[in-house]
């Protein structure tokens, strides 16, 4: 049997009612009843009680959050210090009205809020006013400078400065009393408007003194908060005045001597500054310009110009100024004929207005296009007749080379190049291709021009994209070749076989006719197209490289026609003759070389009577020696044609030793006096 627990024993739950009888029994046992009955009550206040604590507990540690929160708002956004009240009362009030606490601790808890809301609401007030207040110190110390340069700008007006120093003195006063400024903000101001005083004072004494030195008066005016004063009639330095003057009027005679040189239109306010001297300088000068010019546009031979270039160059001892004006205006020729300014020039001189004028008479009368050429190859007549250097002479106009040089660019449509060939005639294609920037490009545009009305465009379209720059043939690998690592040797060599073997004429008037350096272009012209097809048509070892050479070189032959003899080679396509007119014309050119080298028989007959017979015999056998080694195998001049329009005689050195331009009439005087 189990053993009761010994408390039980001792005090039981419910201990025995000793009964004297039934009724006494009852009574008892209700008493008991009574007794639980108000032990359970007094423990469920008990709880109700602690349950009450700990929710004011917890709504009091969320107040003090709040107001924690709260205060922080208000240090970091003092400006919103009225919301921020406004949102803390809301959160106070809807902690009060959602716990439940007894009577006491509701008590406890509304007195809490209604602190908390008074001292946020309370530290808001503070944070606003404070704003304002710092707000009024920041407007009243921006204003403050401006006040002092009030001060300065009414200084020579007694009656409005006293009245502005009273003003200042009320505005420092009644920003003290407003509390806007500290007391030993105060006193720095006034201290700094004392010192102001004294400066002002200084200033109004050296403005009233005559003697008063430049360098006091800019010292006392460079005060910050003399900003305001116009300074523009302030006196400086005499000897740097001096100087400015000197460089001013040195740097306005030079912009002067610019404009005259340029052509630039007169600028009078310029005129108007100069000294008699520096006048008496520019008529000079202008003199020496209106000298050249006049004798360029008089068409004076550019040979002559230049000759007069180099004996002003060379002169020993000071130029005059009229000299100085004929060098300028002569170096601003060159210069602008060396960016490829032709055109521009050319339409400067009477003659060049005239062609210019004929032009647009002729754009609306006749074709476009007739009318364009015929205004091209006549500037370019006009260059030739005054025997300007043929590298100087580019008559294509800016935007024309413009859109020619943009289609190199690598994805330019080869479309506009093309275009802008097909205005030009085959004569004047030439120059559009001779005033683009690379070599290369030059070859391109001339090789395009001269097979557009041969070739299919696919072609011509191909050859362009092929060398526009930027091109990328870094995938390009040769195949069949013992050293593929040299990719662009070996296929220089290849093409160089190819091309001599199919084309050797060709090369061989290159090498006499021009620059032999066009040989490597075209060369290179043919390998970017040759790796072209290689990248097209997906073949990146180029194992068909043959057929795309014999591709080049089929198109590639077409935009020449050669024509030979014993002492000629011509490209009769550039000039539209006969194999019969170019043999005549070989002789006829190889003759006017003799001439002008004087190896002419006809020589002879101008030697005078009066010369000794010994010497004339001896010049006669030096000139006959002359013309039989010239016209001897050993060193025989070679009549050919440039690609712009020039026929040359060349010895076997490679020098040019006569040139002429070619002209239809050329070939009828070659005829006629054959």
């Amino acid at each position: 049997m189990p053993t009761p627990f010994t408390q039980l024993n001792d005090e039981p739950i419910q201990r025995d009612i000793p009964i004297a009888s039934k009724a006494k029994g009852i009574s008892a046992f209700g008493q008991v009843l009574g007794q639980v009955s108000n032990t359970l009550m007094q423990t469920g206040l008990q709880i109700e009680q602690e349950k009450s604590a700990a929710l004011l507990l917890k709504a009091t540690s969320s107040i003090e959050q709040i107001k924690m929160d709260a205060k922080l708002k208000l240090k970091l956004h003092p400006e919103l210090a009225q919301k921020i009240s406004e949102d803390t009362k809301l959160q106070l009030d809807n902690i009060k009205n959602h716990t439940a606490l007894n009577k006491k601790h509701q008590l406890q808890l509304d007195s809490n809020v209604q602190s908390s809301a008074l001292e946020i609401h309370a530290q808001a007030q503070l944070s606003d006013y404070e704003t304002h207040r710092r707000q009024l110190q920041s407007s009243f110390y921006t204003e403050w400078p401006h006040v002092l340069q009030d001060l300065y700008t009414s200084v020579s007006d007694d009656k409005q400065f006293k009245q502005k120093i009273d003003i200042t003195h009320q505005s420092i006063e009644k920003a003290l009393l407003g509390r806007v400024i500290t007391p030993e903000q105060a006193s720095v101001l006034f201290k700094t408007l004392s010192h102001s005083l004294d400066s002002l004072q200084e200033l109004h004494h050296l403005q009233q003194n005559p003697d008063t030195r430049s360098s006091q008066l800019n010292i006392a005016l460079a005060s910050p908060f003399a900003q305001g004063i116009d300074k523009s009639n302030t006196p400086i330095s005499p000897a740097t005045q001096h100087l400015q003057d000197y460089y001013h009027n040195d740097l306005t005679l030079r912009g002067i001597k610019s404009d005259l040189v340029q052509g630039n239109a007169i600028n009078p306010l310029a005129w108007m500054k100069l000294t008699p001297d520096h006048l008496n300088e520019v008529t000079l000068f202008a003199q020496g310009i209106q000298k050249t010019k006049g004798l360029f546009n008089n068409g004076e031979h550019w040979p002559l110009l230049k000759q007069c270039m180099e004996a002003l160059s060379n002169k020993n001892g000071l130029l005059t100024q009229t000299e100085k004006g004929e060098r300028a205006s002569l170096q601003h020729l060159i210069k602008g004929f060396n960016a490829g300014d032709y055109a521009q020039i050319i339409q400067a001189t009477p003659q060049g207005q005239a062609l210019l004028k004929d032009y647009a008479q002729n754009y609306n009368s006749v074709d476009p296009r007739a009318a364009y050429n015929d205004y091209i190859s006549r500037s370019v007549q006009l260059g030739h007749a005054m025997q300007i250097d043929n590298h100087f002479i580019q008559p294509i106009p800016n935007d024309l080379k413009q859109q020619a040089q943009s289609t190199f660019i690598q994805g330019a449509d080869p479309d506009s190049l093309l275009d802008v060939l097909n205005k030009h005639d085959p004569a004047n294609k030439v120059y559009l291709a001779a005033s683009l920037k690379k070599p290369l490009e030059q070859e391109v545009a001339y090789t395009v021009g001269m097979l557009q009305d041969s070739t299919e465009p696919a072609f011509l379209k191909q050859l362009i994209r092929a060398n526009q720059t930027g091109q990328d043939f870094s995938k390009i690998n040769i195949a069949n070749v013992k050293d593929s690592n040299v990719s662009d040797k070996s296929l220089k060599n290849i093409l160089v076989a190819k091309l001599h073997e199919s084309n050797n004429d060709i090369f061989s008037y290159l090498s006499q006719s021009s620059d032999p350096s066009r040989a490597l272009s075209i060369v290179q012209m043919a390998m970017n197209y040759s790796k072209y097809q290689g990248l097209i048509h997906h073949d990146l070892a180029l194992k068909n490289i043959n057929d795309y050479i014999q591709s080049f070189t089929d198109h590639f032959s077409k935009s020449y026609q050669i024509s030979s003899g014993s002492n000629y080679c011509f490209d009769l396509k550039s000039l539209a003759i006969t194999d019969y007119e170019a043999a005549i014309l070989a002789d006829h050119i190889r003759d006017k070389a003799c001439e002008a080298l004087g190896l002419h028989k006809s020589t002879l007959d101008k030697i005078p009577d009066k010369v000794d017979d010994a010497i004339k015999q001896m010049w006669q056998e030096g000139v006959q020696n002359l013309i039989e080694y010239f016209g001897g195998n050993r060193n025989a001049l070679n009549i050919t044609n440039t690609p712009d329009g020039l026929i040359i005689a060349v010895d076997q050195a490679g020098t040019v030793v006569y040139s002429q331009p070619f002209t239809d009439s050329l070939v009828t005087y070659a005829h006629r006096n054959q």
